[in-house]
């Protein structure tokens, strides 16, 4: 029989455009503040059209130029601190976040692995601040018990197919376009879905 103090369930929290910034702080190497906000708002193939916005504007070079300062410098998502907090109520609470990709461009992965963890360090909790996992393959994290919440549905696939729950975080330009209210019934949402998987 499962103990319900060992069992109880991990909730596995992304950084990039669930409680970080990062388009923010991309838009504003492009110069243009509401660049990608303008097709999450209105393109349903928004993920592609952002990544080739990306490229065309050269902004990976930029990124790495600033090295690890610019991802510990990303502003946190207003609702990050809150759906933070919510979440340790659900369950034992850890941020799961990509490096990139460490074989390919291992300069790149090194500093905002390093950056990331800085970033932690100010904003997470005190008692919290070792909560994290550095992992690309945010699939082999998955058990019965875990839930992932992130923004990238490849990411929410794989970790339910692997045995977990993958939920699938919504773009945060549509929640910068809510209310708090709204907000807060939308993480409320969130916890109800949490509570209703059932992991046997």
């Amino acid at each position: 029989m499962k103990s319900s103090v060992y069992f109880k369930r991990s909730v596995f929290i992304d950084l990039d455009g669930v409680m970080v910034d990062w388009y923010g702080g991309a838009a504003n190497l492009i110069g243009d503040p509401n660049i990608f906000r303008d097709i999450y708002l209105t393109d349903p193939d928004a993920r592609s059209k952002a990544v080739n916005l990306i490229q065309q504007h050269d902004v990976w070079p930029k990124i790495n130029s600033e090295g690890p300062e610019w991802w510990a410098n990303l502003n946190p998502l207003p609702w990050a601190e809150e759906l933070w907090l919510t979440m340790k109520k659900m369950g034992k609470v850890c941020v799961c976040t990509s490096s990139g990709n460490l074989k390919k461009y291992a300069s790149t992965a090194s500093a905002s692995s390093a950056g990331k963890c800085l970033w932690m360090s100010k904003h997470l909790p005190q008692e919290d601040r070792n909560h994290f996992a550095i992992c690309p393959r945010k699939h082999l994290l998955a058990h019965p018990d875990a839930v992932l919440i992130d923004d990238f549905k490849r990411n929410t696939r794989e970790f339910s197919a692997a045995g977990g729950f993958g939920l699938l975080w919504q773009n945060q330009y549509k929640l910068l376009e809510m209310s708090e209210i709204q907000r807060r019934l939308y993480i409320d949402s969130v916890c109800d879905e949490i509570r209703e998987y059932k992991t046997y």
